[in-house]
Parts: C-alpha cells; structure tokens; sequence
C-alpha cells in the first residue's frame, strides 16, 4: 500500500485524491508560509478541484511521478489547494496568471516566494517541454538552479508581480446614464452573438446565464425582439445538444467548439442553479412549456444526483471522468448501444445524434476519432416528425438505465454555501413561475440547513460546520438573494427579514474605504491584496449580485453608491458585469 502524505486526513475530495501521491503536500495555510520561510525554500502551489479533468492529467503525468516529486520535495514546499475551499487564495493566483498570461484556469500552477508573492504562474504544464511549450520538469530545475545561483533575478520578477497586483484598481468611479449603459451592453452582446448556435463567442463556449438573464430582462422591458431571440435561440441550442446531458439532464461546464458538441464533461453545482432560474423565468415570459420542462429536468438532475438526503443540502460537482476516462460515462460505442437496443431503436438514434462507427468527435488531446460517440443532437427532435419525441423518449430512459450500470464519475460531497445558495433562488424561482411547490420547499429546507449549520455564532461560514473557513462576500451575497427570491416565493416575510440581516453583516464585514466590497472580511485580512469580486465568469460577482438586492430591497442610496463606483467599468465595457446591469433594470 502506498504511503499517505499530508492530506489523507482532510475533508476536502480533490485534496485527499492527492493523499497516495510521492509529492509531499501540505493543504494550505498560514503555517505552509513559516514553515517556507524557515526551510528558505520558495512554494509550489497547485490549485484545482475534484471535478477538473487537466487537473487529473496534469496529476497522472507529474504528481504521480516520482522524478518529479523528488524535485518537489527536495526543493520546494508543495501546497495543494482546492480552489472551493479557498476561492480568495484561487481569485489573487488567477489575476497573476492572467496578467502574466492574458488567460488562466485550472490547474493553477504557481511558483511563490515564502511569504506567497508569487513569480511564476501558468496553467496546465505537461511533465516534458513538448515544441514551444514548458515542461514542468525543466521549469523546476531552472528555478531550484536560480534559486541556489541568482535568486536576486527570482526576488525581482516576484516584486515586478506583486508591483502589478497592487496597481490594479479594482474600483472606477463615474457617473453614467443607466439607459445609454445598456444600450452599449446590448450592442456588446449583439456583436459577440453566434447566430447560428447561440451563445456567445467560438468557442470554448460558456452557458453564462447571467448575460443571458440580463438580455431576457432587457426584451421584456424595452420590447426588443432581437434580445428576447437571442435568449431563446441560445436556450433551445443548449438543451439540444452535447452541453446537456440527454440521458440523465443536467448541464455539463462548458463545450471547447462553438455547436456545444464537445463538452468537458464535468457538472458544477452553479451551473444547475442559475440555469434553473434563467430557464424557469423563460419558461414564463415566452409562454413555452418546453422550457419549463427543461427547468423540471434539471430538478431531477439535482433530485438524482446532487441531493444531500439528511437536511437537503446540494452536493458540490460531478467529475467529467470515470474509470480515468474523460466523458467515458457519457459516451457510447456503437457497440455498446448494440447490446441494449433494437436495430430500429439505433437507427432513430444514429440519425438523431449523427453516430458513427469511430465516434463522433475527436479526442482534445490527440485529435484522433476515440471510437465514442456524444448524444449531441443534429436537428430539434420537431423537425423530424411529430411522433419522433414520443419514440425517443423510451429509448432514452432504455440507456440510463444501462449507463447507471457503469462506475459513475466521482461526486464532490463538500458542501458550499455560496453554490447551495445559488440553487436555492433557483428552486425558488421556478417554483414559484412554474406553479411547482415541492421546488419551493427543496429550496425552504436547504436555506433552513444553512441558516442553522452555517452561522454558529452570527458568523456566517463558507462551509457548514467547518468554522476555519469563514463566509466570504459571495456566501453572504447569495444567500441573501436566496432568502430574497424565497420570500417572493412564499410570501414569508421572514425570509426578507434574513436576507437584510445578511445584508448588514456583509456591509460590516466587507465594505471597504474603496466604495467597494471586498472578497474577505475585515476580521480575517485580505490574502496578498484586497479582491473585489466585479468581473463576471460563470458566477455572478459579488458586487454586482449585491447591487442587484440592494435596489429590490428598496436600499436605493445604497446601491447607487456602489454602482457609482463602478461607473467606469460599465461605461467602458458593460457586457462584462451582468449583474450590475440586472440591478440597472430595476
């Protein structure tokens, strides 16, 4: 049996699924910096989280080798980080990567002096230098060699960085017409807009229902059709297609082409909620039953899969592999579907989901044909007859029942307030637009779970029960909007009555001189530099989400405080802050 290092004991999947590995790591914190500066060796951070799939292969190739985690060990204090657990040390790492490398992701690879300023940072690195790209093996000895010769040259990059963080002005105070501000951030979407597919951008696509949220908005109150189309030409691409998880529902994080064919196949918690919210609202302001079926389905997702049974909490992730396979949960050989179905049961399939004998796709890696085959429909299932659904459907429901014969992708069991609180509004909101009930009270007992687990002592936490994590901005921020969208819902004013007590907590927490609110409370101090949440990914910004409850809750001096002091950012760019444009609309 192999030996166990530092993180065989910590609750967190993605840090004790490195526990077996030759790399010494420690989870993180403060004491790694000491223990840095006592041993005078700089830090090897590695950030990801459990569902990540480059975060795997970058494991298998170099974490589990042991060349590489003798130079590790020998010369470095290795750090792992679940970027869940500790989303203000990810947010400063990810800023360095991007302002070194105009984009960043996971894995996160940072080098850092001991007192954490980091002077390297890039994303996945394969063990061996391939063409022009890095090797993770050459890169570690070039540092350890100029660590031990020159590390005058190391100490300068680390202060050219930490000069480049501390520059950053996150605030930009302006005035602004709220209408012209729009106006610009409709045009913004409009130019990015795929026509064809929906969506925004090439690829790799992102659902970004916030957009989205915002565009659904902006039609309904202007009257602009080519908003409104471009919400619903985007959400029926996204249900029909390899985005979404046709046997099983649910969306997967993102696809890497512009048809939403390929998808990593990884299925985050915040995706089901705001996607819930947007397709439940949709669902409403078009009148189309379908929609509000597509809400229902991700509700069976979550029922199924990311149910927390004992007090109703939502699970954190699915992982895109099994079996150390992207996808191989989810994609099917020919073969395989031959030992399940009839010969005319896979001859509606394969004209449905274009199958082919070599699969359907080619592999990211190689781009080699992998002999599987994604269910990502070629057409709507209307345009091939009326009675085609009505046939798919068994078929459909024949597969599922196959494929939970397979080792199903690892589950990430944390438990996050910020990401429950997320599905909370979502259940919410559809329950209340879609006249389902038992939506609404998924949503009462998992706020109820919350509000009891995760403020012990008035503070809130950003895991229930684990009180060396305190709540950050985005925990307060959300769960409040929970408790907003439950009260609209249920008419409990009790709810309201939480969500303005989270409101003032968080403004004593997290308000800075800045005009801002930063990501960390002032009773922990910031991690390198003050963060503020205000550009928007996946998730919604803190700042922004806050803006939005700020004005629904009649707060209105307030919010207009805040806006103003990202009155620049929406003047120059609006499209990229949603949820400050949402609070504009109201």
């Amino acid at each position: 049996m192999p030996s166990l290092n530092a993180l065989a004991q910590e609750k967190s999947l993605y840090l004790r699924q490195h526990a077996e590995q030759p790399v010494a790591w420690l989870p993180f914190s403060r004491e790694v910096f000491e223990r840095a500066r006592a041993e005078e060796k700089p830090l090897f951070i590695s950030i990801g989280y459990s569902a990540c799939h480059w975060c795997h292969v970058m494991a298998r190739e170099s974490f589990e080798d042991e060349e590489i985690a003798a130079i590790l060990n020998e010369n470095f204090i290795p750090v792992k980080v679940d970027r869940e657990e500790h989303p203000e040390v990810d947010a400063v790492y990810l800023l360095a990567c991007e302002i070194l490398r105009g984009q960043a992701g996971w894995p996160l690879t940072v080098l850092a002096l001991p007192d954490g300023w980091p002077f390297f940072v890039a994303t996945y690195l394969p063990k061996e230098g391939r063409g022009l790209r890095l090797g993770l093996k050459e890169l570690l000895v070039a540092v350890q060699k100029t660590w031990q010769l020159d590390r005058q040259k190391i100490l300068a990059t680390a202060e050219e960085i930490k000069h480049a963080l501390k520059q950053i002005r996150f605030a930009s105070p302006a005035p602004f017409d709220a209408q012209a501000v729009c106006e610009k951030a409709f045009r913004e979407l409009s130019e990015n807009f795929d026509e064809q597919f929906g969506g925004f951008g090439k690829g790799p696509k992102f659902p970004l229902p916030l957009r989205l949220l915002f565009l659904l908005r902006l039609g309904q109150a202007s009257g602009k059709g080519q908003a409104l189309e471009m919400v619903r030409k985007t959400l029926l691409k996204m249900r029909f297609s390899g985005l979404f998880d046709q046997v099983g529902f649910g969306f997967h994080r993102y696809t890497i082409d512009r048809a939403w064919k390929i998808p990593h196949f990884e299925k985050m918690l915040y995706d089901q909620g705001l996607l819930l919210y947007l397709y439940a609202e949709a669902a409403s302001l078009f009148g189309e039953a379908l929609f509000g079926r597509v809400a229902e389905e991700i509700v069976i997702y979550l029922r199924e899969r990311l149910l927390e049974a004992e007090r109703g909490y939502f699970y954190t992730a699915e992982s895109a592999e099994s079996e150390g396979e992207e996808g191989l949960f989810y994609t099917w050989s020919l073969e395989e579907l031959e030992e399940v179905l009839s010969r005319e049961e896979r001859a509606l399939l394969t004209d449905y989901f274009d199958l082919r004998p070599e699969g359907n796709y080619l592999e990211e890696a190689t781009g080699r044909p992998c002999g599987r085959n994604i269910l990502h429909p070629v057409k709507f299932p209307w345009e091939l007859g009326e009675s085609f659904e009505e046939k798919l459907v068994p078929i459909l429901q024949k597969l599922k029942h196959e494929r939970e014969k397979r080792p199903a992708p690892p589950r990430d069991e944390k438990i996050l307030t910020d990401w429950n609180a997320l599905v909370i509004a979502g259940l919410a909101r559809a329950g209340s637009m879609l006249g389902e009930k038992s939506f609404v009270e998924m949503a009462e007992r998992a706020f109820s779970s919350l509000w009891e687990e995760a403020r012990p002592a008035g503070r809130l936490l950003h895991i229930p029960g684990e009180e060396r994590l305190p709540a950050l901005l985005e925990d307060y921020v959300f769960l409040s909007w929970a408790g907003v969208e439950l009260a609209q819902a249920t008419k409990d004013t009790s709810y309201r009555q939480k969500a303005e007590t989270l409101l003032e907590e968080a403004s004593e927490l997290f308000r800075h001189p800045s005009g801002l609110y930063q990501q960390v409370g002032v009773d922990q101090g910031p991690f390198l530099i003050p963060y503020f949440s205000l550009f928007e990914g996946a998730l919604p910004s803190g700042n922004g989400l806050l803006a939005y409850l700020l004005k629904l809750l009649g707060q209105e001096d307030a919010a207009e405080r805040l806006l103003f002091h990202v009155g620049g950012h929406l003047r120059e760019n609006p499209s990229a802050f949603p949820s400050f444009l949402l609070a504009l609309l109201i």
